[in-house]
């Protein structure tokens, strides 16, 4: 460039082309917007780059607090905790077992029947012992495999995280099996004799070199019952798994971050939120009730400092004033045909209470907060506020499929995490001891662990906002391949093979009984129609 020339940037038309200039019209400070630091929106914004647990580990106590103490005293986020675990777990999650028999028989010395034999047996002897009312799967014996599902997911949603320990407990009168499993509180997760955090060791997560967990530690009894219990500042060390690979620890949580050890609420992000909605909605209903008690009142015209003057700094006079007014107003109860005609004392003043409560703006703030909830929970702001008033058939079912996505992904990671383990342990035990024998020329349970403990899990009904709308759908669907009973079950909470077995049983007893098939009559509406059937309705 020579001397004395300035250098210029020419565009297309070969004129030189302006500088860019940021939003607030001055130099761009940075190549992006978002990394700004003189804008107006962004200046004083100045977040740490921080690990997973160095962001949370040492604020999970607080936080997990005040959203228990949320979950506890306030309807709507109680209602988002209660609406996801009605709609993952619900009554319960329901064994399909399904192993890989192209792993397990790949030349097919079975056929289909035989498989499904197989599966039909482990899931009867499983539910028989997850639903045994003696409650033998929980090692505190005060509930069955949906009371101990439940728990967990409700850790998960509240702490972020869920933890059970199984047990080997031996000689339950009337057990056919020792596997138990213990929920766990996580804020029993604790370092040992209260050391801090290192390498190796994550609020009681110990680590290999991988940065994979290998064993739990977990305190005696919660931090809380300081003094309770004896050996409460005792910790006891849970290994992953035994030397031969059964499980000997769970702990379920969601990873937000890379090497991520101990588990973040979903309601987290919406704490500050709920307690402003609680605050504000708190002082509009004792502002609201203050303006039902105090209705109307009598404006006197004289106060102290006026009959001080006209009566002299004579307390007695003011009282005996005072009194006369009170007695006025005693001695005149006039009616009129039950109506009470009112006269006041000379001077007085009646006034009504203007009612300014609520205020305008209280619900559409209160929407949006149960709109933050339920965005961070995946349900939908009608679940959680139980407002249904404004909603259409299309909105509805718009918001009960993108709710569905989010309760189908929780529901199968939550199966393959906790419920597949507790179910893997109980069929260890059960082929150990006899009551499923595998069959001869395929691989042992040990030898195709991951094969023989593959399964799914059926979880409550998705729902319908317009039954024969979507029955309509689902049957064009099954019809033109793309859906099956199967997933058509599923989605119902129902397994498509039970179904078809008890249509088989009541086909026989409407045989049995002179009935006709379901659907060879339309709805009885008279007498006629009650005889053409032999009396029958």
């Amino acid at each position: 460039m020579p001397e004395g020339v300035s250098q210029l940037v020419l565009g297309a038309d070969g004129q030189p082309m302006p500088r860019a200039r940021s939003m607030a019209g001055g130099m761009m400070d940075t190549a992006n917007a978002s990394a700004s630091v003189t804008s107006q929106e962004l200046a004083g914004w100045h977040p740490g780059l921080r690990s997973a647990d160095g962001a949370w580990l040492y604020e999970r106590d607080q936080t997990v607090a005040r959203i228990r103490d949320l979950v506890r005293n306030n309807g709507y986020a109680s209602a988002a905790v209660q609406r996801q675990l009605d709609s993952v777990i619900g009554a319960g999650l329901k064994l399909s077992a399904r192993p890989m028999w192209d792993i397990l028989d790949p030349a097919g010395k079975l056929d289909r029947k035989a498989r499904r034999a197989i599966e039909r047996q482990i899931e009867s002897e499983f539910r028989a012992y997850a639903y045994d009312p003696r409650f033998f799967i929980d090692a505190s014996r005060q509930t069955n495999l949906s009371g101990l599902l439940g728990l967990m997911y409700r850790h998960r949603i509240i702490d972020g995280e869920a933890v059970a320990v199984p047990h080997w407990i031996e000689g339950r009168p009337g057990s056919r099996f020792s596997t138990a499993i213990e929920v766990v509180d996580p804020d029993r997760l604790v370092n040992p004799m209260g050391a801090t955090d290192s390498e190796y060791m994550r609020k009681g997560v110990e680590l290999d070199g991988w940065g994979a967990w290998v064993a739990l530690h977990i305190r005696v009894t919660h931090p809380s019952e300081i003094g309770w219990v004896e050996r409460s500042f005792e910790t006891v060390r849970v290994p992953r798994e035994t030397e031969w690979g059964r499980i000997s620890a769970i702990h379920h949580f969601e990873r937000d971050q890379a090497n991520q050890h101990r588990g973040r609420s979903l309601l987290s992000a919406v704490v500050k939120k709920l307690k402003m909605g609680e605050r504000y909605d708190e002082t509009e209903m004792q502002a609201a009730l203050l303006n039902a008690i105090y209705a109307a009142y009598i404006e006197s015209p004289m106060d102290n400092e006026f009959l001080a003057e006209m009566l002299g700094d004579d307390r007695n006079s003011i009282g005996a004033y005072q009194a006369e007014r009170a007695s006025f107003y005693d001695k005149r109860n006039i009616y009129l045909n039950g109506a009470l005609i009112t006269k006041l004392f000379p001077g007085d003043k009646f006034n009504f209470r203007t009612v300014e409560r609520p205020h305008a703006g209280h619900w559409p703030f209160l929407q949006a907060v149960i709109r933050s909830v339920a965005t961070a929970t995946g349900s939908s702001y009608e679940q959680v506020s139980g407002d249904w008033s404004q909603g259409n058939y299309s909105s509805l079912r718009a918001a009960m499929i993108e709710v569905f996505k989010f309760i189908h992904a929780r529901r199968s990671i939550f199966g393959e995490s906790v419920a597949r383990p507790v179910y893997a342990l109980w069929l260890e035990e059960a082929v150990d001891n006899g009551t499923i024998i595998l069959p001869q020329g395929l691989p042992g349970f040990w030898e195709a662990y991951a094969a023989w403990t593959a399964c799914q899990w059926i979880g409550p009904a998705r729902g319908w906002v317009d039954p024969t709308k979507e029955a309509q759908a689902a049957q064009m669907l099954m019809q033109s391949g793309i859906s099956t009973l199967r997933d058509q079950g599923a989605e119902q909470g129902v397994d498509w093979e039970d179904q078809l077995y008890q249509q088989a049983h009541e086909n026989d007893m409407r045989e049995e009984l002179g009935l006709p098939p379901p659907g060879a009559v339309g709805p009885v509406t008279h007498a006629s129609d009650v005889e053409a059937m032999g009396g029958r309705t």
